[in-house]
């Protein structure tokens, strides 16, 4: 490693990186409609899935998941991911 780069474990030291956190219910409905708030403020509702949504942004930030839900369970991400899905293909 040379002088420029960081190592990982120093940048998230003092970060939960655990991702423990298991969102209630209504959490992960919250960050449901969040989601699909942002991908309507964007103007996004073409995209048929949130996979495709990757075209366009970087969709795994959208309902704050890399900033006041960070820390969440794999499962409760891909929970909320999954559903926003369902919605786009409804949509289409």
């Amino acid at each position: 490693m040379n002088a420029n780069e960081t190592n990982a474990s120093e940048i998230f030291e003092d970060e939960d990186t655990d991702f423990t956190y298991e969102a209630t219910e209504a959490e992960i409905a919250e960050a449901i409609a969040q989601c699909l708030a942002e991908i309507k403020e964007m103007n996004l509702g073409f995209c048929k899935s949130f996979s495709e949504l990757h075209d366009h942004i970087d969709a795994n930030e959208l309902g704050g998941f890399c900033d006041n839900r960070y820390g969440w369970t794999v499962d409760a991400m891909n929970r909320v991911q999954d559903a926003v899905s369902d919605v786009l293909e409804k949509n289409s």
